[in-house]
């Protein structure tokens, strides 16, 4: 592993203050991340000052290199759109039409940007259905991180699909900018509940007696595994008992009246059987493939609606949980710890593109260090101690050398597998102070 650290800065100028980012990469042999930072024309084309963008690919570096080239022009693609729409023309008058600000009131303090978060929402389904189109494996998470500099300070707007974190250092604390999405966000979990707790179409699906014997379902809600028992496979998949409890809530909250709230809780029980046969369709890790096979099982054929489901890997004689919770669906495919992400064309109903949104406001005589790190980093280092390592630097560039040299060593140390590391430091507001006296990183 090797990085070199590439540096990019705007300088204060008596309207807006500055801008200084760094970032770093230590890749492996997969080499699947992509990371950039974009200011000057690129930026400026966005009505922006710096973008910041993070992309931890998987299965390849397809997703992940498309959305380094294209989100951008994406982006810019969708606001042109929308100014024109707004201006009443149907049509785009050339490629030099001008586009309105979509920062609005940049000097004000609560700035919301809607033709921003439109645009951003937009590229990331245009490029979600692309990459589905002409790469039919993998994915890629996105972090981007738009910054539009004003006179009393400087606006930065953050939107994500995966579990490329990205956490701000500012007056000695650390917080979240996101939140990951994986199978330990609460909110992620109601949400994928919900999508088979209120919507019509899961309501409303096949019958369970259409599509399977009730008695390939045990009474303890396990499956009958499909493969001999000499065929060397050992591990079942179980759909997580929380996860359909919470599906079943979902239900009934959302029924009115006695009957209804019947109802809702018929279906909580109907899913609940149908998620432990799409259970039965999800091969073994070690005969996971990363598409569905060409001859679908009858319980698929006959799945009108593809069914997600929140489940683990078991050991199949004993039943012990051994995996973490991941999201599986009833079409085949790997299964995922992200439950957002752009691409995988086989992964399950409930993984989405659609972004998440964040808002700061930097003041001009403040000082904040924003860092963005793909997994290759989260999954060895908290925030708090990312934030802890990057307040010990006074440049972005001491800084991100020191988070990826340590996230190395930490991986090394704690036994983890070999991931490409990742990360970006932006500085923005007044210079950054290293904490303490004797904390500046020399590194390198």
């Amino acid at each position: 592993m090797s990085g070199n650290v590439v540096e990019s800065s705007l300088e204060s100028t008596p309207d807006a203050h500055g801008i200084n980012a760094a970032l770093c990469q230590l890749n492996t042999k997969k080499a699947e991340d992509r990371c950039a930072v974009w200011v000057g024309a690129e930026a400026a084309a966005l009505c922006c000052d710096a973008v910041v963008g993070v992309f931890d690919g998987h299965g390849g570096a397809a997703i992940s290199e498309l959305l380094l080239h294209e989100l951008l022009i994406q982006v810019e693609v969708a606001l042109r759109k929308q100014n024109v729409s707004s201006m009443g023309n149907n049509e785009r008058d050339g490629d030099d039409a001008e586009i309105s600000d979509p920062w609005e009131n940049v000097n004000s303090e609560h700035v919301v940007a809607p033709a921003l978060d439109s645009a951003v929402c937009t590229a990331f389904q245009q490029l979600d259905k692309t990459s589905k189109t002409i790469h039919r494996c993998g994915g890629s998470t996105a972090t981007v991180l738009f910054m539009k500099r004003g006179r009393t300070g400087t606006h930065v707007k953050a939107y994500w699909v995966g579990d490329s974190r990205g956490v701000i250092y500012q007056a000695g604390e650390t917080r979240d900018v996101t939140t990951d999405h994986n199978m330990k966000n609460d909110s992620e979990l109601k949400r994928i509940a919900d999508l088979y707790g209120t919507t019509a179409e899961s309501r409303h699906g096949p019958s369970l007696e259409k599509i399977h014997s009730k008695n390939e379902i045990n009474q303890n809600g396990s499956t009958q595994n499909r493969m001999s028992e000499d065929d060397g496979n050992d591990v079942i998949v179980k759909p997580d008992q929380g996860f359909l409890n919470m599906v079943e809530t979902s239900a009934i909250e959302t029924s009115d009246g006695e009957t209804s709230s019947r109802e809702g809780s018929h279906h909580g029980a109907q899913y609940a059987k149908l998620a432990i046969l799409a259970a039965e369709n999800v091969e073994s890790p070690s005969r996971q493939q990363k598409k569905p096979k060409p001859s679908a099982s009858k319980s698929q054929q006959l799945l009108k609606y593809p069914v997600s489901f929140v489940g683990y890997y078991a050991e199949k004689e004993t039943g012990r949980r051994m995996s973490n919770l991941r999201i599986y669906s009833s079409v085949g495919g790997a299964s995922m710890n992200m439950t957002r992400s752009i691409g995988d064309t086989f992964a399950a109903r409930g993984v989405i593109c659609d972004p998440d949104v964040s808002s700061f406001f930097v003041a001009r005589e403040s000082a904040a260090r924003f860092i963005v790190c793909s997994d290759g980093v989260w999954d060895v280092i908290s925030s708090t101690r990312a934030g802890d390592l990057v307040s010990r630097c006074t440049r972005p560039c001491d800084a991100v050398k020191r988070l990826t040299s340590t996230a190395k060593g930490q991986r090394g140390y704690q036994g983890k597998t070999p991931d490409d590391i990742t990360a970006v430091v932006v500085d923005v507001g007044a210079p950054v102070q290293a904490r303490g006296r004797f904390f500046r990183c020399l590194l390198g």
